[in-house]
């Protein structure tokens, strides 16, 4: 899949960049991964990865993104600078569709990295969560009173509010939703969030009340008037250039 990836940016290279996918096959481990992540940023250009936080697919039986199980994709992830991407794939219990899944498992990652370790051992980690954040922005009242109490706070271990913590992330703007959207942004930051589309994909579909697709969002952003034009720009482009440092050395090569 990554050699394919890596032949359609050499076709486009002033219009294409790569994101790695990782071998995560259930059984596997992040080691391996990590090598794998090195193959494709140093043979094949790529920018930044895909990080699946439920090889399991909804058995259960992989621990958590906070868990030291993870560590070694980390420390590659850092080592090359590059950013990950969390989307979750299949579902497997039957309790829950794929996108239902990604949701869960985009909320869980949030909230197992913020209250772990990770940060303190990794702090210019890169991890981006797709769709928003998952639930987190809609639910943050609940994680900021668990944050600030007494007893639900033993065992967190960043010492800082829960607003603080969620800006050690980045977030897509892929959630189809004008309303959904301005949250995230006025909740996380302008500075925190990257430009996404889902095209093709839910996105492509068409929406009745405004005549163009749902993840039609840049004139939605454009519009928000509570943003500036340069936290546009940040959100749009700039944002990205920040998280993606290989991106800005390939568009000097070609530019």
């Amino acid at each position: 899949m990554n050699d394919v990836i890596a032949r359609q940016v050499a076709q486009f290279p002033a219009r294409l960049a790569g994101v790695a996918g990782l071998p995560q096959a259930y059984g596997e481990f992040p080691a391996q991964w990590a090598d794998a992540l090195e193959q494709a940023v140093t043979g094949l250009g790529m920018v930044g990865c895909v990080l699946n936080p439920d090889p399991s697919e909804g058995s259960g039986h992989v621990p958590t993104l906070g868990d030291p199980w993870w560590y070694p994709l980390y420390e590659k992830l850092v080592e090359l600078d590059v950013p990950a991407l969390i989307h979750s794939g299949s579902c497997q219990n039957g309790r829950e569709s794929y996108s239902e899944h990604f949701i869960t498992e985009e909320s869980i990652a949030v909230l197992s990295l913020l209250n772990s370790e990770v940060f303190l051992r990794y702090p210019t980690l890169k991890i981006i969560v797709a769709h928003g954040g998952g639930s987190v922005p809609y639910q943050i009242g609940r994680w900021r009173a668990a944050r600030a109490h007494p007893r639900l706070r033993q065992g967190h271990l960043l010492y800082e509010s829960f607003d603080e913590s969620l800006r050690r992330l980045w977030f897509d703007t892929v959630l189809h939703n004008p309303l959904s959207l301005e949250l995230l942004l006025r909740t996380v930051g302008s500075d925190r969030c990257v430009f996404g589309t889902e095209k093709p994909g839910s996105g492509s579909a068409p929406n009745p009340d405004t005549g163009r697709d749902f993840d039609d969002l840049r004139p939605v952003i454009e519009g928000f008037d509570f943003l500036d034009d340069d936290q546009k720009k940040a959100v749009l482009s700039g944002n990205a250039r920040l998280l993606f440092r290989r991106l800005n050395s390939q568009l000097r090569l070609v530019t």
